[in-house]
């Protein structure tokens, strides 16, 4: 199996027409990507889910560990080969740092794809005659059985509006399974000191989005992070994370990330708090 971007590269060095890449397409794309992060990180089905992301013939070549470098390279191949990678307990070889190495290639490889797709279908647009602008007449309604669209009114925030609002795009972080949700951190307002037990992908939509790694709970560690940056909660780390008092926007992001996900409170010394007593 190559990566994304390699299949992209290769599909469009062998024609010269501008390739297309649709909306299926695209959330395809970042379907497999996470699929393939969450196999690597959580060595699911004993890594049977890892192997059945690859063709029957499918290879991996090992270039990352020293052992693999000073052999030029070691060579799995085939289903049972390939999960011998991802079972538990791992090789000795396919440590943490290896994984996280591997699925922040295989992102990469998402990002190149989704950006040389967006150039080809420039390409074609502007091959199929002029560009409309906004001055001409809008098109009818897209087919909401090919586009659903919910407009702004319509979208279900839960929470606290002045505070801290949050609305699920797709899917569910209680459950196995893919999910996508969009945050909203109006100024002044901030969560406490907490880690996650599974990695999440962050794209900040709009405003400035402050963020902090210390356990003490003090907004003048928090750093900016500002709109169309991406960013990573890694799993079991401490971190934070609101809008500092004074913006003049509230902070909007993306969270994408593989359910059942948790969430836990730590106190100063990073460790996880006790939960609070029964009521």
């Amino acid at each position: 199996m190559l990566p994304l971007a390699a299949l992209v590269g290769v599909h469009a060095q062998g024609t010269k027409k501008p390739i297309t890449l649709t909306g299926a397409d695209y959330a395809e794309i970042e379907r497999l990507s996470a699929q393939y992060s969450h196999a690597i990180d959580t060595c699911a089905d004993n890594g049977y889910a890892y192997a059945d992301l690859y063709t029957p013939d499918g290879v991996f070549i090992d270039m990352w560990s020293q052992p693999a470098i000073d052999a030029g390279g070691a060579k799995w191949q085939g289903r049972e080969k390939l999960r011998e990678i991802r079972q538990a307990p791992l090789p000795a070889i396919h440590t943490r740092e290896t994984s996280m190495r591997i699925t922040r290639m295989t992102m990469m490889s998402v990002a190149i794809a989704v950006a040389v797709g967006f150039a080809a279908l420039a390409g074609v647009a502007h091959a199929q005659g002029a560009k409309a602008t906004i001055n001409d007449p809008v098109g009818p309604l897209p087919d909401p059985t090919h586009i659903p669209i919910v407009l702004p009114k319509d979208i279900k925030w839960n929470g606290q509006e002045g505070r801290q609002q949050q609305a699920v795009l797709f899917g569910d972080p209680s459950k196995p399974g893919i999910y996508g949700v969009v945050i909203k951190w109006y100024p002044g307002n901030f969560s406490q000191p907490h880690f996650h037990d599974q990695e999440r992908y962050a794209y900040v939509i709009s405003g400035t989005w402050w963020v902090s790694t210390s356990n003490v709970y003090d907004e003048k560690t928090t750093y900016p992070v500002g709109a169309g940056t991406v960013a990573i909660d890694a799993a079991n780390t401490v971190h934070w994370d609101g809008a500092r008092l004074g913006e003049k926007e509230p902070a909007v992001l993306v969270l994408v990330g593989m359910g059942p996900v948790r969430t836990v409170q730590v106190d100063e010394n990073g460790k996880p708090k006790a939960p609070p007593p029964a009521r």
